[in-house]
């Protein structure tokens, strides 16, 4: 019989893969998972997958599992999900979007585009008027301000 155990590797993006391996059973004991929870509780952890890396007879007998310690509404999920088959056409599938569709779409996109052009435009004959003019209102502090964030201020 071999003595149940955990493999422990993590990923850059947080992923912790926990590969178990031997024989899980009462007999066969429980080995010191300190370091799983060391692990888990590194906030660097955004994910835990467990991996079956050769497991013997937790696999074959069907051990059940307590789900008192968690959450009421977390332990109905978990019974839900156990308690119905997965359906395997069931996958959410995106219809086909029709040409007429993508062509109306990219119609309202276009032409929201072209009114925003088109203000942009008007804005700026109105602010060359009124530089014309003399009547633009501008203020040297702010130009100083952005000068200096250009500036020195830029570098690291």
């Amino acid at each position: 019989m071999a003595q149940p155990g955990f493999k422990i590797n993590s990923s850059a993006d947080g992923v912790l893969t926990v590969t178990l391996s031997g024989e899980w059973t009462e007999a066969g004991g429980v080995p010191d998972y300190r370091e799983v929870r060391e692990r888990v509780a590194d906030p660097s952890a955004t994910r835990v997958v467990l991996i079956d890396g050769g497991m013997g007879a937790w696999t074959e007998r069907g051990i059940a599992i307590d789900l008192s310690g968690i959450p009421e509404g977390a332990g109905h999920l978990l019974e839900l999900a156990a308690a119905v088959p997965e359906k395997k056409d069931a996958h959410r599938v995106d219809p086909k979007k029709s040409t007429l569709y993508c062509l109306g779409k990219d119609t309202i996109r276009f032409f929201v585009g072209a009114v925003e052009i088109i203000r942009f435009i008007g804005e700026s004959t109105m602010a060359f008027n009124r530089m014309l003019a003399g009547k633009a209102r501008f203020r040297w502090t702010d130009t100083f301000l952005i000068m200096q964030e250009c500036g020195a201020e830029a570098l690291p």
